[in-house]
């Protein structure tokens, strides 16, 4: 039985997903939110569990190193999953990060802010991008 995901969250800070998943639920009260700390986690979840019902995942893929990059490349590799749209959270600021990112398939980077209300407004303009109005 496969379980419907609106937000895939993949960071290994518990604090940081934890963070994500509130702005999410602030300006979409009814998203379906799942946190996993790793990407090996997250790739059993998609490809053993549920590839066609996750609408977005936001992963740290500086923080899940070489697991999450490897991650994005078998998203866009795999016909189920290369639909998914991925944004990118990472603290990271380094330019070859963010452009690594795009070429491994990301639709979205974003840094994270250090403030809570700046990071809360960057998580509410990422959902506001990607779902519009359709789980309000």
């Amino acid at each position: 039985m496969s379980q419907q995901i609106d937000v895939l969250i993949v960071d290994p800070s518990g604090e940081d997903a934890a963070r994500t998943a509130a702005a999410i639920r602030k300006k979409i009260p009814n998203a379906i939110t799942v946190h996993v700390p790793t990407a090996t986690e997250a790739q059993a979840l998609l490809f053993d569990v549920a590839p066609t019902k996750t609408r977005l995942i936001i992963i740290d893929v500086i923080a899940t190193g070489e697991s999450g990059k490897e991650m994005l490349r078998r998203l866009r590799a795999v016909d189920a999953t290369r639909a998914i749209p991925v944004i990118i959270f990472s603290a990271s600021r380094g330019p070859g990060d963010l452009l690594q990112s795009y070429l491994l398939g990301a639709q979205m980077n974003i840094v994270k802010p250090v403030e809570a209300d700046e990071y809360a407004k960057q998580v509410e303009r990422a959902m506001t991008g990607w779902f519009g109005k359709t789980l309000a």
